[in-house]
Protein backbone atom coordinates (compact mmCIF):
# COMPACT_ATOMS: atom_id res chain seq x y z
CA UNK A 1 0.00 0.00 0.00
CA UNK A 2 1.40 3.51 -0.37
CA UNK A 3 1.09 4.19 2.64
CA UNK A 4 2.88 1.41 3.82
CA UNK A 5 5.47 2.02 1.02
CA UNK A 6 5.96 5.80 2.59
CA UNK A 7 6.79 3.83 6.13
CA UNK A 8 3.50 4.73 7.90
CA UNK A 9 2.28 1.89 10.27
CA UNK A 10 -0.01 -0.78 8.30
CA UNK A 11 -3.61 -1.47 9.18
CA UNK A 12 -6.63 -1.96 7.70
CA UNK A 13 -6.31 0.20 4.99
CA UNK A 14 -3.28 -1.35 4.09
CA UNK A 15 -4.86 -4.92 4.11
CA UNK A 16 -7.54 -3.55 1.90
CA UNK A 17 -4.90 -2.39 -0.40
CA UNK A 18 -3.45 -5.80 -0.48
CA UNK A 19 -6.87 -7.62 -1.19
CA UNK A 20 -7.34 -5.13 -3.96
CA UNK A 21 -3.98 -6.66 -5.31
CA UNK A 22 -5.16 -9.96 -4.83
CA UNK A 23 -8.50 -9.75 -6.51
CA UNK A 24 -6.79 -7.80 -9.50
CA UNK A 25 -4.23 -10.54 -9.74
CA UNK A 26 -7.10 -13.00 -10.04
CA UNK A 27 -9.19 -11.84 -12.41
CA UNK A 28 -6.32 -10.37 -15.06
CA UNK A 29 -3.42 -13.03 -14.41
CA UNK A 30 -0.95 -10.29 -13.12
CA UNK A 31 -0.40 -7.38 -10.74
CA UNK A 32 -1.75 -3.80 -12.03
CA UNK A 33 1.84 -2.86 -11.95
CA UNK A 34 4.85 -4.40 -13.46
CA UNK A 35 8.42 -4.00 -14.16
CA UNK A 36 11.23 -2.97 -11.56
CA UNK A 37 11.30 -3.09 -8.42
CA UNK A 38 11.80 0.92 -8.07
CA UNK A 39 8.86 1.19 -11.14
CA UNK A 40 6.49 -1.22 -9.27
CA UNK A 41 6.96 0.61 -5.78
CA UNK A 42 6.41 4.60 -7.66
CA UNK A 43 3.68 3.45 -9.57
CA UNK A 44 1.84 1.77 -6.31
CA UNK A 45 2.33 6.14 -4.82
CA UNK A 46 1.71 8.04 -8.03
CA UNK A 47 0.09 5.77 -10.70
CA UNK A 48 -4.18 5.37 -10.45
CA UNK A 49 -4.28 1.31 -10.71
CA UNK A 50 -5.75 -0.03 -14.44
CA UNK A 51 -9.40 -0.36 -14.77
CA UNK A 52 -9.99 -4.15 -13.40
CA UNK A 53 -12.10 -4.95 -17.27
CA UNK A 54 -13.82 -7.87 -15.66
CA UNK A 55 -17.10 -6.87 -16.94
CA UNK A 56 -18.66 -6.41 -13.93
CA UNK A 57 -19.00 -3.03 -12.79
CA UNK A 58 -19.59 -3.48 -9.36
CA UNK A 59 -16.86 -5.46 -9.19
CA UNK A 60 -14.57 -2.97 -10.95
CA UNK A 61 -16.15 -0.59 -9.04
CA UNK A 62 -15.20 -2.28 -5.22
CA UNK A 63 -11.48 -3.20 -6.41
CA UNK A 64 -10.58 0.64 -7.90
CA UNK A 65 -11.53 1.53 -4.01
CA UNK A 66 -10.21 -1.26 -2.72
CA UNK A 67 -6.80 0.48 -4.58
CA UNK A 68 -7.35 4.02 -3.71
CA UNK A 69 -4.66 5.63 -3.15
CA UNK A 70 -5.40 7.09 0.21
CA UNK A 71 -6.17 5.26 3.11
CA UNK A 72 -9.48 6.70 3.55
CA UNK A 73 -10.74 6.34 0.66
CA UNK A 74 -10.45 2.31 1.26
CA UNK A 75 -13.25 0.63 2.29
CA UNK A 76 -11.91 -1.42 5.57
CA UNK A 77 -15.50 -3.33 7.05
CA UNK A 78 -16.12 -6.62 5.65
CA UNK A 79 -19.49 -5.91 5.50
CA UNK A 80 -19.15 -2.39 3.16
CA UNK A 81 -17.20 -4.75 1.02
CA UNK A 82 -20.45 -7.69 1.16
CA UNK A 83 -22.24 -4.74 0.65
CA UNK A 84 -21.02 -4.06 -2.22
CA UNK A 85 -20.91 -7.37 -3.85
CA UNK A 86 -24.10 -8.30 -3.24
CA UNK A 87 -25.00 -4.47 -5.45
CA UNK A 88 -26.24 -2.95 -2.40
Amino acid sequence: APEQILGRSPGPPVDAYALGCVIFDMIRGGPPFRGTTGAVLDAHLEIEAPALGSGDTALDATVAQLLAKKPDARMTAFGALADQGSGS
